[in-house]
């Protein structure tokens, strides 16, 4: 059972974490906007099937970059204050020990989101495709 703590550790990890990081319908809109800036629908058209792999590939690799920063402004608050004083491996692996259960939820959330970022940033990218392409999504 989880202590209070470590309840505490990892709904500010969360938190700060989640702060940082901008959603998945965010970071799917910018990687379309800046791969179909200058593509008109016609060649959209043509190439329909290698950009929504190329645009996924995209908003994933932004969102690794952007989930990257967010876990390291997570850790800086959360451990930082933890490790002030810490003067051996020996400190620093009970650290990480004492705060297991924070870092497996935490890591696990992490991975459970990015599931669900990746089905919300694919049903923007086809929305955003048929917009484009002057497909009434009520049409479909």
């Amino acid at each position: 059972m989880p202590t209070p703590e470590e309840l505490e550790n990892l709904q500010q990890l969360k938190t700060v974490f989640n702060a940082e990081v901008p959603s998945g319908s965010t970071i799917a809109l910018a990687s379309i906007r800046d791969t179909l800036s200058k593509k008109n629908s016609h060649w959209v058209k043509r190439n329909f099937s290698q950009l929504v792999q190329s645009i996924q590939i995209e908003a994933y690799e932004r969102y690794l970059a952007y989930e990257k920063i967010g876990w390291q402004a997570a850790f800086t608050s959360v451990f930082g204050p933890l490790l002030h004083g810490c003067s051996s491996s020996e400190e620093l692996a009970a650290i990480i020990i004492d705060n297991f259960y924070t870092l497996d939820k935490f890591f696990l959330g992490l991975t459970q989101g990015r599931r669900v970022r990746a089905g919300r940033a694919f049903e923007v990218l086809i929305r955003e495709f048929f917009t484009m392409l002057g497909y009434r999504c009520g049409d479909l």
